[in-house]
């Protein structure tokens, strides 16, 4: 597992990108929804497990995969409750996990080309990994 910094993700609350990659259309998604919601929970520690890294590192471009900004911008998506690709009852679940007082995990689900990127965030926010489905 590599722990990333989530301090520095978006300084300024927003990165805009034109991706017009195939591949990266649910990312750039992902990122222009981000700009226009507010922060819903605290991430505490980020991770990511080593194949999600590795895949990365071996199927995006470099300008994603350098300082890690595919996962900043899945990140952002996550906490702004942009959740990608759920079952409105895993959404529902979400939404339920923000209300004080009934925290629960929260999970959001990209599909970026041909593989599946889970962001999970314990119930108590303490950790937020992005892994694969069969990494779970």
């Amino acid at each position: 597992i590599q722990f990333l910094n989530p301090a520095g993700y978006f300084p300024q609350g927003c990165i805009r990108l034109s991706l017009r990659i195939h591949l990266m259309e649910q990312l750039d998604l992902a990122a222009m929804a981000a700009c226009d919601s507010p922060s819903l929970f605290y991430l505490g520690r980020v991770s990511m497990t080593a194949t999600v890294d590795n895949w990365a590192k071996e199927h995006l471009p470099a300008q994603l995969y350098d300082n890690n900004l595919y996962a900043q911008i899945l990140l952002e998506a996550h906490r702004r409750g942009i959740w990608g690709d759920l079952t409105p009852e895993d959404a529902k679940l979400n939404q339920q996990a923000l209300k004080p007082g009934e925290e629960g995990r929260i999970m959001s689900s990209y599909k970026i080309g041909d593989q599946r990127i889970w962001v999970i965030t314990e119930w108590d926010r303490s950790l937020t990994t992005l892994l694969f489905p069969e990494d779970y």
